[in-house]
């Protein structure tokens, strides 16, 4: 369309009604609401300081000034910048859309075009500016595309890290680093034994090495610390006071319990001088669930003995789903959650009596393959709760193995402040999976079985997968806990079992582990467009067939050395005693963290050739062969370096330079202002002009103008502000 206006000014057909401005009085009006404020607020603030006195308001002003001089020089710039920033990128292009034409010099414009054609056409077959080469708008297009995929990049970057803090926050808020004092504590009360004593004993649960010690360990040490009677002052403590353990930090939820698990008889594998009784190892398909009465006697039992023997219930098998019971993997077996079990009370003398009937008529015997001693505390001061398992095997070669098992888990997570922040960031992230996974199934009905074959579509897939089973897992924790605590509450002088919670609780935090893994090696999908990730990943790509060559021979001499040590050092070292354990004191040798004491003590000559022969093969020529794999690859990809288009750097600069200089021109210029500064404006009060078309500069519209006159022969080029 071709506009020809009048001789004046261009104002009349263009205005900018983005200019508004308040009336000239609420200047004052601002100015006096701001006094006001300052006024008030010093006044009562005068008060308030003649109330607290000299030295809390000295310590007052003193944190009023520190936090003045905190936001002046870090707190208020972060904020004007990141809010200038984020409003700048939403309303950036607010004051083009504000720029209007006259609309009825426009129509009677077309008014006269359409009465006279002729002269329409041949203005514009006159026309003597040619429109933008194909080559030009090509890369204009290009530089457009890029622009675009750069603010892409940046805004998915920002967002993804966003959501990876919410999920950092969300994922430890399930572990306190306290916890880990908790665990110390109480190994030094009940299992070190370089601790002080309790009750006047020195026996610990790391010196139980028989049955026998078991018991006086019971009775001296695990009794007066969950039941104490006295002050460490020597006073008696109160009712209230008694339902915490020794160190009166730790609140008792519930007694005690010994639980224990049998091995049944079967027939000697070999006769030797005579018939002997054999009793084979301990499996949970072959396990004793006969009830018994009192002593191991066969049924039917005295009548009677219910009533005056208070370990009677100790003698009869419980299934593991009658008490909530889930198999435990020890040194030496895994068990199962059932067992005989016999309960204390939460009574000092009552649980003596218990402890010593189940020791006169032996409960612990030659066919008890595993003794589970299990209690709870919580800790009111750190809102966690804590399941102990002291679990003393009797495999059937004899002796005791002996391991502890402290779980500390928080069930109530919402509590306080920090509570409601960690179940506002719970809610983010569901809503932000639920998101992702709408984004994912949307890729998958448009690209199919074509997702598959990209690496890191496959981990997103994973971790959807993985975020619903959390999901699931988190509900049934919740749930298992309010049925574990309403049992409490209604029995509250019986054991309640949380060894399930605790574990659930453990595996959903591995299930949490697993998500935050991923989703922070997915950091590198976003960081893919930087040239070193790139040259990495070109590297891995060159050298995966050599790599994996390597490594299948590494695997191959590993293995060996494994199977050797195994054979020949797993009768005399523990480091050595199976395949697995064996595997990982190669892999501490591999690292550097090595014991070759032992194995040089246990046998000198071929433990020093073993050893010698590992670091030669494993270490040396494998490792050697690996390092050069890779540099080959490194000298490949140099020689051809892989350019990124869009490197961070290059996002975040386009991006700042975007916003920060759209709001400078912004503030130091209007819109008719701009659209003067352009090159090709030329002002309607020195001559006559044509508007013959209008064109799409790289950064703004400009108009295409054809002078009625001649222009002056030198004329100054008018600066041009980029937006």
């Amino acid at each position: 369309m071709t506009l020809k206006s009048d001789e004046g000014d261009i104002n009349v057909d263009v205005t900018d009604d983005s200019e508004f401005s308040l009336p000239f009085w609420c200047r004052y009006v601002a100015w006096g609401v701001v006094t006001l404020a300052v006024f008030t607020s010093g006044f009562f603030l005068i008060l308030y300081s003649m109330e607290w006195g000299k030295t809390k308001s000295e310590e007052w002003l003193l944190c009023f000034f520190m936090s003045f001089i905190e936001s002046i020089l870090l707190v208020d710039p972060l904020k004007i910048i990141l809010m200038s920033v984020i409003f700048s990128w939403i309303v950036k292009s607010y004051k083009e859309t504000t720029v209007k034409y006259n609309r009825e010099k426009l129509l009677l414009e077309t008014k006269r075009r359409a009465a006279s054609p002729l002269s329409y056409l041949l203005d514009v077959f006159k026309a003597t500016q040619a429109p933008l080469k194909s080559q030009t708008v090509a890369r204009l297009k290009e530089k457009r595309q890029q622009r675009l995929k750069m603010q892409e990049i940046f805004i998915e970057l920002v967002l993804y890290m966003i959501f990876l803090a919410v999920l950092y926050c969300v994922s430890f808020s399930n572990r306190d680093p306290r916890w880990y004092n908790v665990k110390n504590h109480l190994e030094q009360q009940l299992v070190t034994s370089n601790s002080f004593s309790i009750g006047g004993s020195t026996l610990k649960y790391d010196q139980v090495t028989s049955s026998a010690n078991l018991y006086a360990w019971i009775d001296e040490t695990l009794i007066p610390f969950l039941f104490p009677r006295y002050h460490t002052n020597g006073d008696q403590l109160k009712a209230n006071r008694r339902l915490y353990v020794h160190d009166q930090v730790n609140f008792r939820v519930g007694p005690m319990r010994l639980r224990q698990l049998r091995a049944v008889q079967e027939p000697c594998r070999a006769q030797f001088l005579g018939n002997f009784t054999c009793y084979d190892e301990y499996s949970i398909n072959r396990e004793d669930d006969e009830d018994y009465c009192v002593a191991w006697e066969s049924r039917p039992c005295v009548r009677g003995q219910a009533v005056y023997n208070l370990t009677s219930v100790a003698w009869n098998f419980v299934s593991s789903v009658d008490i909530w019971g889930l198999p435990v993997t020890g040194l030496h077996s895994t068990y199962g959650g059932g067992g005989y079990i016999a309960e204390f009370v939460v009574n000092y003398n009552i649980s003596h009596l218990v402890l010593n009937d189940l020791h006169k008529y032996t409960w612990i015997d030659r066919r008890t393959r595993a003794i589970f001693t299990e209690f709870t505390l919580y800790n009111v001061d750190d809102n966690v709760f804590v399941f102990i398992t002291f679990l003393t095997e009797f495999p059937e070669t004899g002796g005791v193995i002996a391991s502890t098992l402290i779980k500390p888990f928080r069930p109530y997570q919402h509590v306080g402040n920090l509570g409601m922040f960690i179940f506002i960031c719970e809610i983010i992230v569901l809503i932000g999976i639920i998101v992702f996974s709408v984004h994912k199934y949307i890729w998958f009905r448009r690209y199919g079985k074509k997702m598959w074959k990209e690496f890191w579509h496959v981990i997103d897939i994973l971790i959807i997968i993985l975020f619903f089973v959390a999901t699931v897992m988190y509900i049934g924790r919740w749930i298992m806990i309010n049925m574990a605590m309403e049992e409490w509450e209604n029995h509250k002088n019986k054991f309640v079992n949380f060894s399930h919670i605790a574990s659930w609780d453990e595996l959903f935090n591995i299930f949490l582990a697993f998500i935050i893994f991923l989703t922070t090696i997915r950091i590198m999908r976003v960081l893919s467009y930087n040239e070193r990730i790139n040259q990495f990943g070109q590297v891995l790509a060159h050298m995966s067939r050599d790599l994996c060559g390597c490594f299948v021979m590494f695997v191959m001499v590993y293995v060996a050395f494994v199977t050797f040590g195994h054979l020949i050092f797993g009768r005399h070292l523990e480091t050595y005693k199976n395949l697995f354990v064996s595997s990982t004191t190669l892999v501490n040798a591999i690292i550097g963290k090595n014991s070759i004491k032992d194995l040089f003590s246990v046998e000198p000559v071929l433990g020093r050739a073993y050893y010698f022969f590992f670091v030669l093969f494993l270490l040396w020529i494998l490792m050697t062969m690996m390092n050069a794999t890779l540099n080959v690859g490194i000298t490949i990809v140099r020689k051809k370096p892989v350019r990124s288009t869009y490197g961070i750097v290059n996002i975040v600069a386009s991006f700042w330079r975007e916003a920060v200089g759209h709001i400078i021109a912004s503030n130091n210029t209007t819109t008719k202002e701009r659209l003067k500064l352009s090159r090709n404006y030329i002002s309607s009060k020195k001559f006559t002009k044509t508007i013959v078309g209008t064109r799409q500069d790289e950064t703004q519209q400009v108009d295409i103008v054809k002078p009625t006159e001649d222009l002056p022969k030198k004329k100054e080029r008018a600066r041009r502000i980029y937006q």
